[in-house]
C-alpha cells in the first residue's frame, strides 16, 4: 500500500478524537486548576514567599524525574505492546520491573534532599527558611514519582480516562483544598507545602487503586528482555530529565543569583504563558501510546497521518491562546495582583516560546518512539547548554526578561532540530496543507478583539482580559466555520459532539 486511503484516516482521525477529548476537557481543568491554585499562593504570599515555594515545589518536580530512571518511558512502551498483544504475564513482569527500579531511585532521590535541605537553603538560595519547604519537598519525591508510575502503567492500555480522572482531575482539586486549607491556618511557603505534600499521598493512593483495579498487579508473570528495556529507557529517562529540568531551570537560578522574587514574578508568567502547553500535552498523552503502537507493527503510513492530524489540531486549538496572550499581557497579568505587574515583556517572549512547542507537533515524542531517544537526548542536552549559558550571561543584566529570551531561543532549537530529524529520518512532519485556516482566523481575532476593546474603552485588567477572550474565541470559531473543516477535523468533530455514535467503518486496523 502506498498511501493510507480515507477510510483509515477517518478510523484514526476518531480514535485520536475520541481518546482526546477527555483528556482536553481534563486538560484545561488542570490548567485552570494549577493557575487558580499558583493566584491564590501569590496574592496570600507576595512575590518572595511564593518564589520560596516554586523553587522549592520545581526542586521536588526534577528529583521525582530523576528517581524514575525511564520507567516511565519503559511502562509505556513496552507496556503498550504487551497489552495490544494480550500477553499479561509479561505486561505484569514489566509493571514489576518498574516499580522495584523507580521505588529504589526515588526514595534514595529522597533522602538526599532532606539531608543537604539546610545547606541548600542557606548557601545557594541565601534563605534559611528555606530548609524547611526543602526537607518536605524530599518526602514529596517519592510520593509524586510513585504516581508518576502508576499513571504510566494504566496510560498503557491506550484507555484515557482513568488517567484524566486522577491526574487532570482530582490531583488539582485535592491539592487546591489541601494547600488552601493550609494557608487559612498560617500563610506560609512552609504551611502550604504541607498541603501539598498531604495531598499527594491522597493522590498516590488513588493512583495506586486505579492501575490495581485496570489489571491486578499480582499474578503470573514471564521473562521480559530487561536489557533491552533499560537500553531504551535510559535515554528516553535522560531526554525527558533534561526536558524537565529545563521546566525548572530559570525558577532556581533565578532564585539563585537574582531573587526569590523574581522567580515568583518569572513563573507568574510562565504559568500564564503556558496556556496552549495543556493543549497539546493532552493530545500527546492520546498520541504517544497509539503512535508507538503503529511504530511497532510498521504501519508507518498511518503514524505519518496521525503526526499530521495531532500537529493540525494542536496547532488550531493552542494558537487562539497565543494570539490572546501577546495582545492582552498587562490585563491578564492583573490576576496575580499588583506586585507582578510589569512583566509583560517577560509574557510576551515566554507566550513566543510557547509557539514553537505546539507549532512543530509532537517531534520528540515522535523522535523517540521511532527508536531515536538517543538523538532526542543529545539534543536536550545541546538545549540546556545553550539556556544555561544565556541565562547565566543575561540575567545578571536584564533579570527575568534575560531568563525569557534564554527559554526563547532554547525552545526554538528544541523544537526546529528535531523537526529536521524526524523529517531526514523517516520523511514525515507535522504540517497539513489547511494549516493557514487556524492561522489567518487568529491573526484576524486577535486584531478585531483589540480593537472592540480599544472601542468600547474597558478599564484595565481583569474586566479587559475577559471581555477580549470572550470575543477573540467568539470571532476565532466564526472564521474557523467560514473557512470549512477538512473530512479528518469533520470525523474528529463528530466523534467528539456525539462520543456514543457508532459507525461502520468504526473498527480497528488489521495487524
Amino acid at each position: 500500500m502506498t498511501s493510507v486511503d480515507n477510510s483509515d484516516r477517518r478510523f484514526q482521525a476518531r480514535r485520536l478524537a475520541r481518546q482526546s477529548s477527555t483528556l482536553l476537557t481534563s486538560g484545561v481543568f488542570t490548567y485552570a486548576a494549577a493557575l487558580l491554585l499558583n493566584v491564590i499562593l501569590a496574592r496570600a504570599l507576595g512575590p518572595s514567599e511564593f518564589g520560596a515555594y516554586v523553587v522549592a515545589f520545581s526542586i521536588t518536580n526534577a528529583l521525582s524525574l530523576i528517581g524514575l530512571l525511564g520507567v516511565d518511558w519503559i511502562m509505556l512502551r513496552y507496556g503498550s505492546f504487551y497489552e495490544g498483544t494480550s500477553d499479561h504475564p509479561r505486561l505484569r513482569k514489566t509493571f514489576h520491573l518498574g516499580f522495584l527500579i523507580s521505588g529504589v531511585s526515588l526514595c534514595l532521590t529522597g533522602g538526599i534532599l532532606i539531608a543537604l535541605s539546610a545547606p541548600t537553603a542557606v548557601h545557594i538560595f541565601h534563605s534559611p527558611a528555606l530548609t524547611t519547604p526543602l526537607r518536605l519537598a524530599g518526602l514529596m519525591v517519592p510520593l509524586l514519582g510513585l504516581t508518576q508510575v502508576m499513571l504510566y502503567g494504566v496510560q498503557a492500555f491506550k484507555r484515557v480516562k482513568e488517567v484524566a480522572i486522577v491526574s487532570s482531575l482530582l490531583q488539582p482539586l485535592v491539592r487546591i483544598i489541601c494547600v488552601v486549607g493550609c494557608l487559612v491556618v498560617v500563610a506560609s511557603p512552609t504551611s502550604a507545602f504541607v498541603g501539598l505534600l498531604g495531598s499527594q499521598v491522597a493522590v498516590a493512593f488513588m493512583a495506586t487503586f486505579v492501575l490495581n483495579r485496570r489489571f491486578p498487579l499480582r499474578g503470573k508473570t514471564a521473562e521480559i528482555p530487561v536489557r533491552e528495556m533499560i537500553k531504551f529507557g535510559i535515554p528516553a529517562w535522560g531526554t525527558k530529565l533534561v526536558e524537565n529540568l529545563r521546566a525548572q531551570l530559570f525558577p532556581v537560578i533565578l532564585g539563585s543569583i537574582a531573587s526569590l522574587s523574581a522567580s515568583g514574578i518569572y513563573t507568574a508568567s510562565r504559568k500564564i504563558a503556558a496556556a496552549p502547553t495543556a493543549v497539546n500535552n493532552s493530545l500527546n498523552r492520546v498520541y504517544t501510546p497509539i503512535a508507538g503502537d503503529l511504530h511497532l507493527q510498521n504501519r508507518k503510513e498511518e503514524l505519518a497521518a496521525l503526526f499530521k492530524n495531532v500537529g493540525k489540531w494542536g496547532f488550531m486549538l493552542a494558537f487562539p491562546l497565543f494570539v490572546f496572550l501577546i495582545t492582552f499581557p498587562t490585563d491578564i497579568l492583573a490576576i496575580f495582583g499588583e506586585g507582578f505587574s510589569g512583566a509583560e515583556s517577560t509574557l510576551v517572549i515566554l507566550a513566543f516560546a510557547m509557539l514553537f512547542n505546539f507549532l512543530t507537533g509532537p517531534v520528540t515524542s515522535t523522535l523517540i518512539l521511532t527508536g531515536r531517544s538517543t538523538a532526542a537526548l543529545v539534543d536536550y542536552v545541546i538545549v540546556v547548554v545553550v539556556e544555561i549559558s544565556l541565562g547565566l550571561w543575561l540575567i545578571p543584566d536584564h533579570g527575568i526578561v534575560g531568563a525569557a529570551i534564554a527559554k526563547l531561543v532554547g525552545t526554538a532549537i528544541n523544537n526546529i532540530v528535531p523537526l529536521i530529524q524526524v523529517w531526514m529520518s523517516d520523511h514525515m512532519h507535522p504540517f497539513r496543507r489547511d494549516h493557514w485556516k487556524p492561522s489567518i482566523a487568529g491573526i484576524s481575532a486577535g486584531a478585531l478583539s483589540a480593537l472592540m476593546i480599544a472601542v468600547i474603552d474597558l478599564d484595565p485588567g481583569v474586566p479587559t482580559a475577559v471581555t477580549g477572550a470572550i470575543a477573540l474565541a467568539t470571532i476565532y470559531s466564526l472564521l474557523l466555520i467560514l473557512f470549512r473543516f477538512s473530512v479528518e477535523d469533520k470525523e474528529a468533530l463528530v466523534s467528539l459532539l456525539r462520543p456514543g455514535r457508532k459507525r461502520a467503518d468504526e473498527t480497528p486496523l488489521s495487524d
